[in-house]
């Protein structure tokens, strides 16, 4: 049961790590077609991978609590041994690295199956134990050495990195991507996870230094910066990247974390300021105009980051208005038609302090919009943000 673990996990990437350990069930409905498992008399386990089934049996092993609802399921039949494995062999078509593990568990399934029925929680949790340990220090393993010899609480942290970027099919960097198995950084699981939900341009690039670069995920961090770099339009990065399809540009602080995470890049990263070089292809060509993501028009023109960084300053210098793309229901139920309305600026004649919005939208993070017509409050934010934000200032 305990041997070769090692072994089955020596290839695994930590988008392949993702997989295996986690994905909340919106993510894995969306990638292989199946949710995550419902125990009875317990409910759903909170991830979909190995983690899901962890989090009970660390507390049910030291216990020997053998009247769990989890020991007493695991008796009754063999269906959370499959789920397990069955899910490891469809992942295997993105990851092929996960086939090796997979084969793993069916081995020591084939063998727990053989036991009495009141021995398969000893054996279900002896392997999952031995396969959660492996995978925690393979993912450790691939991360930098001051995470690797840091204390587990340092561990756990870094072990964010793994949960909240992996691969989903209708939520990627770009319209088309060259890899089956892309990775994007979820905004918060469960609920920010799919769709044009996921990648959110502040929450991507608040987390990006602790999630990416302290661990040493430069080559993620890096397709991040350049994927919403490539979106660029009005002077703005998305608030929603929504895959380079139809980006929404109703935040006037995801500019600012984007060009704070620039920085932090070329600061921690081998490339440093030749970072600055690299040419975009631009989903927008003339950074204004709408256009088709699968238009001969959409990635035809290129900028370098330098240009981007020189572009955003020169906008807000010059002034930003304009009326949001397809404004309306379709696009917000909640919001005001004066709400799709963005102007954005600088104060040069008092303090210099990047200044926008209006009473009817947000702009920033404390983006709750009022959504009660008893409460007469449709449409109204919970927290007007118009004005200097702090954040932004301090951005700036």
């Amino acid at each position: 049961i305990r041997t070769c673990a090692d072994e089955a996990t020596a290839r695994l990437t930590l988008g392949a790590l993702n997989a295996v350990l986690y994905r909340c069930d919106a993510e894995e409905r969306d990638t292989i077609g199946e949710g995550v498992y419902d125990v009875p008399n317990l409910g759903t386990l909170a991830y979909c991978g190995i983690q899901g089934w962890y989090s009970h049996l660390k507390h049910i092993i030291p216990n020997n609590d053998l009247g769990h609802p989890l020991c007493g399921h695991l008796r009754q039949g063999y269906w959370a041994l499959d789920y397990v494995s069955g899910r490891l062999h469809k992942y295997s078509e993105y990851y092929p690295e996960i086939a090796p593990l997979a084969a793993w568990f069916e081995e020591r399934w084939a063998l727990v199956k053989r036991v009495p029925n009141f021995l398969v929680p000893r054996y279900f949790a002896l392997t999952m134990h031995t396969a959660y340990q492996a995978l925690v220090q393979r993912a450790l393993k691939l991360m930098p050495g001051k995470v690797v010899n840091s204390s587990r609480f340092t561990h756990e942290l870094a072990l964010t990195s793994v949960q909240l970027l992996g691969h989903v099919n209708s939520a990627g960097l770009r319209p088309i991507s060259e890899s089956k198995a892309d990775c994007s950084m979820s905004a918060g699981l469960p609920h920010f996870t799919t769709h044009h939900m996921r990648c959110w341009g502040r929450d991507v690039f608040i987390a990006l230094e602790g999630l990416l670069l302290s661990t040493g995920r430069f080559d993620e961090a890096r397709d991040h910066i350049i994927a919403f770099g490539s979106t660029l339009k009005h002077g703005l990065i998305p608030n929603l990247l929504d895959t380079g399809r139809f980006p929404r540009y109703n935040a006037r602080d995801a500019t600012w974390f984007w060009l704070q995470a620039v920085q932090a890049y070329c600061a921690h990263a081998p490339e440093g300021l030749d970072f600055m070089s690299v040419s975009v292809p631009r989903r927008f060509p003339d950074g204004e105009t709408f256009v088709e993501w699968d238009s001969d028009e959409a990635f035809s023109r290129s900028s370098t980051i330098a240009e981007l960084v020189h572009e955003i300053m020169e906008r807000h210098a010059r002034g930003i208005s304009f009326r949001e793309w397809n404004a309306g229901p379709a696009l917000d139920s909640q919001m005001r038609d004066e709400g799709f309305n963005v102007q954005i600026g600088v104060d040069f004649a008092s303090n210099g302090f990047v200044s926008g919005g209006n009473q009817w939208n947000c702009g920033t993070w404390m983006d709750k919009m009022g959504s009660s017509d008893k409460a007469g409050i449709r449409g109204v934010p919970a927290t007007p943000r118009d004005g200097a934000d702090v954040e932004i200032v301090g951005l700036q």
